[in-house]
């Protein structure tokens, strides 16, 4: 996993993609390499995969407040708006947010999103 973060941190995405898919092979409990193979995923456009990537860190770390707002990024990324509502409401139970912190990301992502969809 540690090469991977490397890969990632470097630009070298196709390969950081690579090795966290092995990576996870071997250690699918792994809740940060599932939250940083799902932001790789993300800042290649692979929307669909990243979620998948989200919903397995959310999982295995519940509690986590990182990996539900990437979630939420990337549902926003895929426009399933009424999906990142829901994941907004768990988090805002989840952890004492300050709710117009939340908000304001949320507006940020969703901007971030509409520019990503319109480049299509």
């Amino acid at each position: 996993m540690a090469q991977a973060g490397l890969l990632y941190t470097s630009s070298d995405l196709d390969n950081a993609i690579r090795c966290f898919a092995k990576g996870l092979t071997l250690a699918a409990r792994n809740e940060s390499g599932w939250y940083n193979y799902g932001r790789v995923l993300l800042a290649k456009g692979r929307s669909g995969e990243a979620i998948s990537c989200f919903r397995c860190a959310v999982t295995l770390a519940p509690g986590d407040v990182g990996a539900p707002l990437s979630l939420v990024e990337g549902l926003l990324h895929d426009r399933q708006v009424p999906a990142a509502t829901a994941e907004v409401e768990k988090i805002l139970n989840l952890a004492p947010l300050s709710r117009e912190l939340l908000l304001g990301s949320v507006r940020l992502w969703s901007r971030r999103a509409c520019q990503h969809n319109r480049s299509r």
